[in-house]
């Protein structure tokens, strides 16, 4: 999630991205694990998608055409445990 945009749109921006993915990748009955990364803006967001990328982690965007915000959030699908570990170097999202 990007944290330089407002927060309430950090909020709606999240929700969109899940909604996204929840289309492109349904999960059924089962609830994911979700865990929240924050970065500071769209560079290191989109360093993010090059690496889930070059992982091989399937994910989508959001960009929302009502603000020039470009990609505000990047979902990926349900990760399992080894593929948790390729992003643990990342920062949980802290409130600014």
């Amino acid at each position: 999630m990007r944290q330089d945009i407002p927060v309430s749109q950090q909020i709606i921006q999240s929700n969109h991205a899940t909604l996204e993915m929840s289309k492109l990748y349904p999960v059924g009955d089962k609830v994911p694990y979700i865990v929240l990364i924050g970065v500071p803006s769209w560079e290191e967001l989109t360093k993010i998608k090059k690496e889930l990328e070059d992982k091989g982690i399937q994910f989508a965007d959001f960009h929302d055409t009502d603000f020039d915000f470009g990609t505000a959030a990047v979902v990926t699908i349900p990760l399992n445990p080894d593929e948790r570990k390729l992003l643990k170097q990342h920062k949980l999202y802290k409130e600014l």
